[in-house]
């Protein structure tokens, strides 16, 4: 039987492998962009704030199913409890965890997004987008859904383990340790359309703002 537990560092390589895996088309398509993901959307949570992520396990899920789990996890939420708060300690993480796996892009105006000529997502703009903290979670509009949705989560689960309910579970766990009151927010591609009932499910609303970044933005109030 599958269940919810708080993220230790040995999961690393699972937190690691689950993000890769999931990954949409875009971001799958080329190993350097595979590398670079975690360093985007996970590592600086696990490494700033390990209170608040926590991991599905599965004590019977095998290394062959096709899915390959590392460890038995087969999904995890990972999070802050405050944008601002984790912007100010980014530079830590930059330090001990980026710099030393990732090279440090040369000073330069923000590249585009995708190479020339149909050549998909350029990996010198992730790494340029890693090393802004700022940038990564708060610029192009989300300053006024930050201050009123100080929170934010990432979700992921591997194929085999969804429409379990577990992803409202793993949600549920991560805003159980948050303050009392604190409003969370989601970022998501505008492609990713099919996120949008699950996070209703679980009290999100739809935001604005985001259709003019190519994105989707929704918020969930704090209890009162």
């Amino acid at each position: 039987m599958a269940f919810i537990r708080p993220y230790r560092e040995s999961d690393a390589a699972a937190i690691d492998h689950i993000c890769r895996a999931t990954l949409p088309p875009a971001l799958s398509a080329k190993p350097e962009t595979v590398r670079l993901a975690p360093y985007l959307w996970a590592r600086q949570y696990t490494y700033l704030t390990p209170q608040h992520c926590f991991v599905l396990e599965d004590p019977t899920a095998s290394p062959t199913h096709p899915s390959a789990p590392v460890n038995n996890v087969v999904g995890y939420v990972i999070g802050t409890p405050s944008i601002a708060s984790f912007i100010e300690s980014y530079p830590s993480y930059v330090s001990s965890v980026l710099s030393p796996d990732v090279e440090r892009p040369a000073p330069g105006p923000p590249l585009d997004w995708e190479l020339p000529g149909g050549g998909g997502v350029d990996p010198a703009r992730l790494a340029q987008i890693a090393y802004d903290g700022e940038e990564l979670l708060r610029n192009g509009g989300r300053e006024g859904m930050c201050e009123a949705f100080p929170a934010t989560l990432h979700i992921d689960i591997l194929e085999g383990w969804r429409n379990g309910g577990w992803g409202g579970r793993l949600v549920e766990r991560f805003v159980g340790s948050l303050p009392e009151g604190t409003g969370v927010h989601i970022s998501a591609a505008g492609t990713n359309t099919r996120a949008v009932p699950f996070y209703e499910r679980c009290g999100f609303r739809m935001l604005e703002g985001g259709e003019a970044m190519g994105s989707i933005w929704m918020g969930r109030p704090g209890a009162a």
